[in-house]
């Protein structure tokens, strides 16, 4: 990915992102070495948020990752395909009569330990913190601190 290198905050060696792909604020994506990306990611990094993706990752079609706060996905994870992964959240119970899309965004780091499986269709909740060697099984939804190789279905 030749333009990667000045269109990202950074772009490791052997990486790639194959299109389409849809981005906002990707100055603030940072990715590592030999990390793939294939179709139709989805990154969104607002306010001070950054979305850091190191050396060795493997992410399937149809991700979405959305970030306000650092979001941290370690060496050689495997994320399946259609998996959503969140640092942003909107305030959902406090002052209904604003329209959600109008309410304050609460922001929670979200980190992802080394070598962690991610399946299909999961769900990786603003805040989470998911230990090293961890599986995360299909069409999880995933919340707080998970522990190191724990699998959870």
């Amino acid at each position: 990915m030749l333009f990667g290198r000045f269109f990202f905050g950074r772009v490791g060696f052997s990486s790639y992102i194959l299109f389409p792909f849809y981005l906002i604020h990707p100055k603030k994506i940072f990715i590592g070495s030999n990390v793939r990306i294939h179709h139709s990611l989805r990154c969104e990094v607002y306010d001070d948020g950054i979305v850091e993706i190191k050396d060795g990752v493997s992410i399937g079609h149809n991700c979405h990752i959305s970030s306000c706060e650092d979001l941290i996905i370690n060496c050689n994870v495997v994320i399946s395909s259609n998996v959503f992964i969140g640092s942003l959240d909107h305030d959902l119970f406090e002052n209904r009569d604003i329209p959600i899309m109008e309410r304050v965004k609460k922001c929670k780091p979200t980190y992802i330990g080394h070598s962690v499986f991610i399946g299909t269709g999961a769900v990786i909740l603003p805040g989470t913190h998911i230990g090293n060697n961890a599986v995360i099984g299909a069409n999880t939804v995933v919340k707080g601190d998970i522990s190191p190789y724990a699998v959870i279905k």
